[in-house]
């Protein structure tokens, strides 16, 4: 590092504060006695990193999202995301740290919670006042036909997680989508069984 350092006429602090960030982790080539970075990779992590001390976030504002931030937003337990961050394509996600915390960048996150609970989409096809029939609610949603079924249905008198339905057509239920995302939001994901 203080080659680095000397190499680039910068403050050894400064190269030390850099190479705690996820960036520079994977610049790594070799850890002996002495950390080693790829050569290839310092002088562009140089420029990235001194544009991000030249360019800093505004106040308040983050790189990423952290476990605790990504309970909140999305409504599931701390212990839960804990469990997820675990899995594949998490560690890819990491922008950071903010304390002992790590960062994941949000897009990416929101990418891998949505292949864990069903969230609506960002910007939906169906107008929000659109009666779902069960087929559709399954084709809207991903869920399997026979989950969105189960959803809709009187479990042991506690009530359906799709609740009343709006509408009913012969004998067909029907609910507005803007009530399939309200009730749906955040239910897990199965995997389809084949």
């Amino acid at each position: 590092m203080n080659e680095i350092a000397d190499h680039y006429r910068l403050d050894p602090s400064t190269v030390y504060r850099w190479v705690n960030s996820s960036r520079w982790m994977e610049a790594i080539v070799s850890m002996g006695s002495e950390i080693r970075y790829d050569p290839d990779r310092v002088e562009e992590l140089v420029r990235y990193s001194q544009h991000r001390d030249q360019n800093p976030e505004p106040s308040g504002h983050h790189a990423g999202l952290t476990v605790r931030e990504i309970s909140a937003k999305y409504n599931v337990s701390i212990d839960t995301v804990h469990r997820w961050v675990r899995g594949p394509g998490w560690k890819d996600a990491v922008v950071g740290k903010r304390g002992a915390a790590k960062e994941y960048d949000a897009k990416i996150a929101d990418g891998l919670v949505r292949e864990r609970i069903w969230l609506p989409p960002v910007e939906p096809e169906i107008p929000a006042g659109r009666l779902l029939t069960l087929a559709d609610i399954a084709e809207y949603t991903g869920i399997s036909y026979e989950d969105v079924k189960h959803m809709a249905a009187d479990v042991a008198g506690r009530g359906s997680v799709l609740g009343r339905h709006d509408d009913v057509d012969g004998d067909r239920r029907m609910w507005r989508r803007e009530t399939v995302d309200e009730r749906v939001r955040g239910r897990q994901k199965r995997k389809k069984r084949t």
